[in-house]
């Protein structure tokens, strides 16, 4: 296979892979809104759920957290250490930060530009 044939076959699969991500986006929109219509017609009924084609569709309650900032989680966690008597803090988050991540190595990647034709 030639590389003119590969270049024009990656980018039909482009643009396939961005019209499907379009009509991915529209169909999770349409889920979510149907989703909350269900959960307000069984909140208006004061149902836990109902039983359809064989589903049992229930409505339940979960707990759930906002996400913080991250500086937000920067001061909350030097807050923290300093209040355990960690001596330098701001030294041990930044190694805590640090053992968070994983083992570096060098990757290679193909960038796809387009040249514009007007300078």
């Amino acid at each position: 296979m030639s590389i003119q044939a590969c270049l024009d076959e990656l980018d039909e699969i482009s643009k396939e892979i961005k019209a499907n991500n379009i009509k991915n986006k529209n169909l999770r929109i349409r889920a979510k809104e149907l989703q909350d219509n269900i959960q307000t017609y069984l909140t208006n009924k004061e149902q836990p759920g109902l039983k359809y084609k064989g589903k049992a569709i229930l409505l339940e309650s979960k707990e759930k957290h906002m996400r913080k900032k991250k500086t937000e989680k920067e001061a909350d966690t030097l807050a923290y250490l300093e209040s355990i008597g960690v001596h330098n803090p701001k030294d041990a988050y930044n190694k805590i930060l640090g053992l968070q991540k994983g083992e570096a190595y060098h990757d290679k990647k193909l960038m796809i530009k387009d040249i514009s034709s007007s300078k």
